[in-house]
């Protein structure tokens, strides 16, 4: 009898670790629908231009997924749409 819950315990313990190691580690839904109709600022960091625009959350969320880097642990700094220099400056419209 020992023997079979020794081997139940050997083969059963892998397979929890995985279950449990897949549960923690799969994605969690992605970016909140509702960030599509919530919007942020950008202003520009280049002295010539200083455009002030608006983007939406989920903009701004996608860009900072495709253009992360892992090893940095910021967000990485916006693209102007007017000048194409870095704007990276996000703030509330009550800030």
């Amino acid at each position: 009898m020992k023997k079979n819950a020794l081997i139940g315990v050997i083969v059963g313990s892998p397979v929890l670790a995985a279950g449990i190691t897949y549960m923690t580690s799969s994605p969690k839904g992605g970016i909140p629908k509702h960030f599509a109709q919530e919007m942020t600022w950008v202003k520009c960091r280049n002295p010539k231009c200083g455009a002030e625009y608006q983007i939406s959350k989920k903009e701004y969320f996608e860009y900072v997924e495709k253009h992360h880097d892992p090893r940095i642990p910021q967000a990485p700094s916006l693209i102007c749409q007017q000048c194409g220099h870095i704007c990276g400056t996000i703030r509330n419209p009550a800030s």
